[in-house]
């Protein structure tokens, strides 16, 4: 058989031996004419074996022995030693055969870019070059170890049937790519932020839901709580401003039923009548509600507070602030009257025409007079305005005096007493201590011609004092008189010559019956 072109040195027995641009450089008889690799035979991707490269299983068995082309190409047959029908190539990197079955200049029997031998078969590879490798550069022969002294095939570099799979070896791994990691990590870095991120704004969003709610609850409660608030106030206000309706109307009952309590104490002059004489004596003026002012005890809870109102009582202006309370659901003024002191002792008191004993009385606010029923005595103010029912002074002192008519009468009563003692027949008649004679000397004084005649005015100017608790004026004065009568001394008649005493007189006049009572001491 002839020689194939372009492969010097071919046998028919060895058609690839000394081929002095043999691709593997070591042997190998898989030319680029062979058919491709069994499965399980490793080639990557580049063209690059891996460190033990398999042959087609069972195509043709490498010969029995080694065999050296005369190109100084050899190989070892895998024999006994290696997997039936497969072949155990050992060498350094190979060169993946060029493309179009040929190298870069080799002339094909087709002429220049022809097709080489050994290419029907062969499917078309676009490999790349190995480093350190030129076109048209024959491999250095490579002299391969002995059969039998191969180092022991790992799992990985078995071939087909096996059941191993091929392992790339790890000094041609593809090295990572830092970029594509760096990406990995930011996408997943980004990720995790956005997920955070995420987290946060639903937090915040659900925060923002709940304070909103929570906002708006609250702006609910707030405004009922103002509409609660103003429906209090304006209860307050009405019930004040009914309350001074009922006084300027004298229904003291209606008034007394605006009280959070019973006023405690003399209740005799909260009367309609004493109010209607109030009015006639100074008539209320409409009263006005200047503010209102509620304390809240607790949210939406009003138990007191407190009310400024004007109005008028007569021609006097009033300004008063009066304090409230709740009663179950309505409000009630603290107090509806204001206690009166009208003294303790002295006549009876009549206040606005109603006779009462002295002592203190709750009073509604008004226009008051207080005198007394007996025309002897009054008092020294007899008038007083109370200008709210909260009020604690009235500006009135319960002090009795003699009235002008009880002065009168006083000195009048004493005169005439003083009067019947001159006409006494008696030279210490009873009652009458001023008058004091005595006969001496033998003395007889005729009784029924004792003439008293008063020589002075005893009560000219004076000043009784009148003492309430006993209902009594008194004084002291100087009483002057003269004596005559006729008389008898040892048995001669005749005259006593005129005689004058000059006594001092206590003088108490009584006058709790309206009728003076004179007495002397």
């Amino acid at each position: 058989m002839s020689q194939p072109p372009g492969y010097p040195g071919a046998t028919p027995d060895n058609p690839h031996g000394g081929r002095p641009n043999d691709p593997w450089g070591s042997g190998d008889p898989q030319g680029p004419g062979s058919q491709p690799s069994a499965p399980g035979s490793q080639n990557s991707a580049s063209g690059w074996p891996g460190p033990e490269s398999q042959s087609s299983a069972g195509n043709q068995p490498p010969p029995a022995e080694s065999q050296s082309s005369s190109g100084g190409w050899s190989w070892e047959s895998a024999g006994s030693a290696g997997s039936a029908g497969s072949a155990n190539w050992s060498g350094e990197a190979t060169q993946a055969f060029p493309p179009g079955g040929r190298f870069q200049g080799q002339q094909g029997p087709g002429g220049p870019g022809g097709p080489g031998p050994h290419t029907g078969n062969q499917p078309t590879q676009q490999q790349p070059w190995t480093p350190r490798q030129q076109p048209n550069q024959p491999y250095p022969t490579q002299q391969q170890p002995a059969f039998g002294s191969q180092p022991p095939r790992s799992s990985e570099s078995l071939g087909p049937g096996t059941g191993s799979t091929p392992v790339q070896p790890e000094g041609n791994r593809p090295e990572r790519n830092p970029k594509k990691l760096a990406l990995i990590i930011g996408a997943a870095a980004l990720a995790l932020v956005l997920i955070i991120v995420g987290a946060v704004l639903i937090r915040n969003y659900q925060t923002q839901v709940a304070e909103e709610r929570a906002a708006e609850a609250a702006r609910v409660a707030e405004e009922q709580r103002q509409a609660e608030q103003g429906r209090q106030e304006t209860a307050a206000r009405t019930t004040v401003e009914e309350y001074f309706g009922a006084i300027a109307t004298a229904d003291a009952e209606k008034a007394l039923t605006y009280a959070a309590a019973e006023p405690e104490g003399n209740n005799d002059l909260l009367s309609r009548d004493v109010l209607l004489e109030a009015n006639k004596r100074a008539a209320y003026g409409p009263a006005t509600i200047d503010s209102v002012t509620l304390d809240e005890e607790s949210p939406g809870v009003w138990n007191t507070g407190k009310v400024t109102t004007s109005y008028a009582i007569g021609d006097q202006p009033q300004n008063v602030e009066i304090p409230l309370r709740k009663v179950g659901a309505d409000w009630k003024l603290d107090a509806v009257a204001a206690p009166v002191q009208l003294g303790l002792s002295g006549p009876d008191r009549l206040v606005n025409g109603v006779t009462v004993r002295p002592g203190d009385y709750n009073m509604f606010p008004g226009s008051y007079s207080v005198t007394s029923p007996n025309p002897l005595v009054t008092f020294a103010t007899t008038e007083f305005v109370l200008a709210s029912p909260v009020d604690s002074v009235t500006g009135w002192e319960p002090e009795p005096v003699l009235s002008d008519e009880g002065r009168k009468q006083t000195v009048d009563a004493a005169k005439r007493a003083v009067d019947e003692c001159m006409k006494a027949k008696e030279l210490q008649p009873p009652n009458c201590p001023f008058i004091r004679w005595v006969e001496e000397n033998n003395l007889v004084i005729d009784k029924p011609s004792i003439r008293y005649t008063l020589k002075n005015d005893p009560f000219r100017d004076v000043q009784f004092r009148f003492y309430a608790g006993t209902m009594t004026a008194s004084t002291t004065v100087t009483i002057e008189h003269e004596i005559r009568a006729s008389a008898t001394q040892n048995g001669n008649r005749g005259t006593l010559v005129p005689a004058t005493q000059s006594n001092p007189a206590f003088v108490t006049v009584k006058l709790a019956e309206g009728t003076p009572q004179v007495s002397f001491s």
